[in-house]
């Protein structure tokens, strides 16, 4: 085991160590998928509004997810609840001195609800760029080959990760995407409860 997997071993609770692996939703909140559409709109105060509404939802949750399309090119922000960090997980990272205009999206999008829940607490005076931390754009990330249409599937494995208490790390944790679109093509079939096979029944 490597010092830096050490380090984590030692900072993770008991708890996480003991549930890692294991199924979580309950930890995880998901904003919708046109949540970036919904951020960019015009009327303040509408936008304002379904932050709050989704805040105010997710407020017993630890992570809120921000699946986020740019140009046709899926990104994820996570918000941690507990510690106050935003991270940003993008598959396709622009090379040094390339503006990339998948992490400016998604600044733009942790800017307008940390300024939303500055104004719920009542904190108008305290800047939101100091009272907030700032956005990491995550590097040990699993990314996406030229020309592939993998950046939604690996957006979805970060998610799982997040919800299964497993480090979010370069590997997929269950193959590679091709394998991957295969096992989620059998969970909305197969799914018990929600499955299409139970529609076709």
């Amino acid at each position: 085991m490597s010092q830096v997997s050490t380090i984590v071993c030692a900072t993770k609770s008991l708890a996480e160590r003991i549930n890692e692996g294991i199924d979580a939703p309950n930890k995880s909140y998901f904003f919708s998928s046109i949540c970036l559409d919904m951020m960019k709109n015009n009327n303040v105060r509408s936008r304002n509004r379904y932050v709050l509404d989704n805040v105010h939802a997710a407020k017993l949750f630890r992570y809120l997810h921000f699946p986020i399309c740019k140009d046709s090119h899926w990104t994820l922000v996570v918000y941690d609840n507990e510690d106050g960090s935003w991270k940003h997980f993008n598959s396709m990272r622009m090379r040094s001195g390339i503006v990339d205009v998948h992490y400016i999206e998604a600044l733009s999008l942790k800017n307008i609800v940390s300024e939303v829940q500055r104004q719920t607490m009542g904190n108008d005076s305290i800047d939101t760029q100091e009272y907030y931390p700032p956005l990491e754009s995550v590097v040990d990330y699993p990314q996406q080959r030229p020309e592939s249409l993998d950046c939604a599937i690996i957006v979805c494995v970060v998610m799982r990760q997040y919800v299964r208490h497993v480090d979010v790390s370069k590997s997929l944790h269950g193959g590679n995407c091709s394998v991957l679109r295969v096992i989620m093509v059998k969970t909305f079939v197969n799914d018990p409860l929600r499955g299409l096979k139970n529609d076709l029944a």
